[in-house]
């Protein structure tokens, strides 16, 4: 009964051309209770009192992730499902939305899908700054441009931007790369891409297993750890005028550069910089390492 209502639903899968595998895709769908989704976008929308937010929570498959500050009293939550071709699912592919003890949480249902088409998506979120954000999305971009609590972002292949700071930030990425125009006390990991720290004015534990490394303070943490490792890129660090450091910066077949106020070092291997509150480590297997100050 369901196949014939797909075929109803869906009349151009059914002519003379057909591809097989659409063939199979409407068969299970009818043996396992499941239907299609029907191409096109949907499009939800939420309000919640702001008062009553204190954590974000967004867990989603496909979806980017777009965080927007506001100044009122509401928060608004927007979900875009687009389906393009043929996707079976047992159930809908939109976000759940729900506020429940201060958190409000937007996820992706439990289910799997099978497609032989495309799955795009959006959250927008518009939210007062000072939340917690805690932003899960398996192959969606991910960007935040509101002040936080703090901030712990993560995509599997997408790319990460952080406009608005936050005393703590942890972000991983597996494929995509990470920037950043403002921050506190950073943890950054992207396995292959490129990470571009700006604003920082905390303690740094950054790694790119094959991408470039850059990262600058407008003010340096007046002691700590600084660890910075790229397996085959590049990495900078600029710290401001006056900020003391030392620690030990390496790279195995590139160069090493210390460029302080009024002179300039340069070398290959390992240099030593001594001890001071603040200490860098700071290692490239085939990139060059450079720490300057203006």
């Amino acid at each position: 009964m369901r196949l014939k209502a797909d075929a109803e639903l869906f009349p151009h899968l059914y002519d003379k051309n057909m591809n097989y595998k659409v063939s199979v895709l409407l068969l299970s769908a009818a043996l396992l209770g499941t239907s299609l989704a029907a191409p096109g976008t949907s499009t939800t929308t939420r309000q919640f009192p702001a008062a009553q937010v204190s954590t974000l929570r967004i867990g989603v498959d496909f979806h980017d992730i777009e965080v927007e500050v506001v100044l009122g009293e509401r928060v608004s939550v927007v979900t875009d499902t687009k389906v393009l071709g043929i996707v079976i699912s047992p159930g809908t592919l939109i976000p759940v939305v729900s506020l429940s003890g201060g958190v409000l949480s937007i996820r992706s249902p439990s289910h799997v899908s099978i497609n032989i088409g495309s799955l795009s998506g959006h959250v927008r979120v518009r939210l007062p700054p000072g939340k917690t954000l805690d932003l899960v999305t398996d192959s969606g971009n991910i960007t935040v441009a509101v002040p936080a609590r703090s901030m712990t972002l993560q995509s599997d292949s997408g790319t990460i931007q952080v406009k608005g700071g936050a005393p703590h930030l942890t972000l991983r990425t597996d494929s995509g790369n990470i920037q950043v125009q403002s921050g506190g006390a950073v943890v950054a990991r992207s396995d292959s891409g490129n990470l571009n720290l700006a604003g920082l004015s905390g303690l740094l534990t950054a790694r790119s297993d094959s991408g470039n490394i850059t990262a600058s303070w407008t003010k340096a943490p007046a002691a700590g750890k600084v660890a910075v490792q790229s397996g085959s890129g590049d990495v900078q660090l600029s710290l401001p005028r006056g900020a003391s450091y030392g620690g030990s910066l390496r790279s195995e077949s590139g160069r090493v550069t210390v460029q302080r106020p009024g002179s300039q070092s340069r070398g290959e291997g390992q240099v030593q910089l001594g001890d001071a509150p603040l200490m860098l480590n700071v290692s490239s297997d085939s990139g060059d390492v450079t720490v300057h100050q203006p």
